[in-house]
């Protein structure tokens, strides 16, 4: 894969979606190479990032591509869902479910203090917890666990996002876990 080629790769399973179908609205949050804003697809509320380094090369294509991989293959209640993605270069847009109450972090740290219940934590704590043992049990290692990357919906359901980083555990994959 590389800048020259226009668009990224296809991957099976993954929507691809124009300029068209989407609506930006307002910026949500912002990462090293991309803004996230609240917008809609076809009518439905997303979150949209949009890439927008400027600097775009092979190894962050490479990242981008595998994130859109990643969220293909992993299917789970508390993973945020992609619902499409827009493939051509320069204007690399990656659409997914929107979560309403944002991050962890900005739960934590940014909105008002609301008391979050011993209860509501623990189930934020488990449903994280049970999110990455299912990624381990494929082989998966998402190597980018923050609290940015934990999203919350309106329930105080956890919705993992942010799959560039991860990766599959090879030696977890061609290794008997038994043999010393």
């Amino acid at each position: 894969m590389s800048i020259s080629s226009g668009r990224l790769p296809q991957v099976p399973g993954v929507r691809e979606i124009t300029l068209n179908d989407i609506q930006l609205g307002e910026k949500i949050a912002q990462g090293g190479f991309s803004v996230i804003h609240k917008g809609l697809l076809n009518g439905t509320p997303v979150a949209i990032k949009k890439i927008f380094d400027p600097r775009l090369t092979d190894e962050l294509l490479q990242e981008i591509q595998n994130e859109i991989v990643m969220q293909s293959i992993l299917r789970h209640p508390n993973i945020a869902i992609l619902m499409g993605v827009i493939p051509k270069i320069p204007d690399i847009y990656i659409v997914f479910e929107h979560v309403s109450k944002g991050s962890l972090f900005d739960l934590l740290h940014m909105k008002k203090k609301e008391e979050i219940a011993m209860k509501t934590r623990l189930k934020i704590a488990l449903d994280t917890a049970v999110v990455f043992e299912y990624m381990h049990a494929l082989g998966i290692v998402h190597r980018d666990i923050k609290s940015h990357n934990v999203l919350i919906d309106d329930n105080m359901t956890v919705k993992v996002c942010d799959f560039g980083l991860a990766t599959f555990n090879v030696s977890f994959l061609f290794f008997d876990k038994d043999i010393g």
